[in-house]
């Protein structure tokens, strides 16, 4: 698996704005292997009064392969007045998990023609202010 994720990012506070897109790239050589989590991005400065940022994944490219079979992926949301895309990226909010033991939520992008599907979990990490 190669893959280069793309993710829009709108978070603003007072004394604290972020807008932007921010690209990750994951590697590994066995798809079976257990999650790869990464931090993509953190928030420059603490704020109490804090909402959660707006986040959406923007595109997804690069290779998987299983075996001998090798997937190109170069996936896109849709965006009204374009053309359909050949791979679009539905992204849809998780649902919280039953133990409780996580604070924050989940989105899941999903392309449509690769059948791929990768998870961002956003979360909240205290601060002295």
């Amino acid at each position: 698996m190669n893959l280069r994720i793309s993710v829009r990012i709108s978070d603003h506070a007072p004394d604290s704005d972020f807008f932007g897109i921010v690209t990750a790239d994951f590697m590994s050589s066995d798809m079976r292997a257990p999650e790869i989590e990464k931090t993509i991005w953190q928030a420059g400065k603490c704020h109490r009064e804090r909402g959660w940022p707006k986040i959406t994944v923007t595109g997804i490219e690069g290779t998987v392969s299983d075996g001998q079979a090798r997937t190109s992926i170069a996936a896109i949301p849709r965006h009204i007045g374009k053309l359909m895309p050949a791979d679009e990226i539905v992204v849809t909010k998780r649902l919280p998990r039953a133990n409780g033991n996580f604070d924050g939520f989940e989105i899941r992008a999903e392309t449509k023609a690769t059948r791929l599907m990768l998870d961002l979990r956003l979360t909240a990490v205290g601060c002295k202010l």
